[in-house]
């Protein structure tokens, strides 16, 4: 529920996010219904960048999606007027959903939104000294930098070696999330619910959509994998916010 407070200027907090609803009655110049804002830091007032905001319908099915720029700023169009509520995320933060809030036609809604910092929770490191082994083009690729800093899943050459999976089933057992079912469909889990997942192959994108493992590469072929089950976790190069889960498929190339 959300509280007045003066003039078009309404706010409310919501487990500690705080979402601004401001201007809610400019008419568009277009037949058109706006949404724009940006995306703050709760805590610094800084802007977000990198961040995700997915317009939702009152049955909350999702109806359209963006990133945020450098200054934290977005804009949606909605198909229709009606009720509708924003699912934001951003890597690093508490993702949070807005009140519901109804839109009129031809209007122009300003909702800016304020994330509370979450500490990304990442397993126990243990050391074992330096990789035994490096293959030199997925260090081109940026693969080894990408696993240090740990925001996606990772199944690394040492580690196919060692468990040689003649299934994709056994390959992507210890991802969480992820399941093969019959006839080598993946299946993705929550997070990536009505997104279009990507597949890419050594950097090129293969697929954009419903992936069947095998169709694009032998198993015996594989020699790395990651795996990105929040947009905002994406590296920049292979689209970043761009509202869509992804796994990477890195090949024996040049070994």
């Amino acid at each position: 529920m959300i509280e007045g407070a003066v003039g078009l200027r309404q706010s409310c907090a919501v487990c500690a996010v705080s979402v601004l609803l401001l201007s809610m009655s400019f008419p568009c110049s277009g037949a058109a219904q706006i949404i724009q804002g940006r995306l703050l830091d709760a805590e610094t007032g800084e802007p977000i960048g990198s961040g995700i905001v997915t317009l939702r319908g009152h049955l909350g099915t999702e109806v359209a999606r963006t990133g945020t720029d450098s200054l934290g700023a977005y804009s949606l169009t909605a198909p229709e007027p009606g009720l509708y509520t924003l699912l934001v995320e951003a890597l690093g933060y508490r993702s949070t959903g807005t009140p519901q809030f109804d839109l009129g036609a031809e209007v122009s809604t300003t909702i800016d939104v304020q994330l509370s910092p979450e500490p990304i929770e990442l397993d126990p490191l243990n050391v074992e000294g330096e990789r035994q082994r490096i293959i030199p083009h997925l260090e081109r690729q940026g693969f080894y930098k990408r696993v240090d800093e740990g925001f996606g899943d990772f199944i690394e050459p040492e580690e196919i070696e060692r468990r040689n999976p003649r299934s994709f089933i056994d390959l992507l057992r210890d991802i969480p999330g992820l399941s093969v079912r019959g006839g080598g469909v993946l299946r993705w889990g929550p997070r990536c619910f009505r997104v279009a997942p990507r597949l890419w192959v050594d950097g090129i994108l293969v697929k954009d959509g419903r992936i069947v493992l095998g169709q694009h590469v032998s198993i015996d072929e594989i020699v790395a994998i990651e795996v990105y089950q929040s947009a905002a976790a994406i590296p920049l190069q292979y689209g970043g916010t761009g509202g869509h889960c992804a796994m990477f498929i890195w090949t024996k190339g040049e070994l």
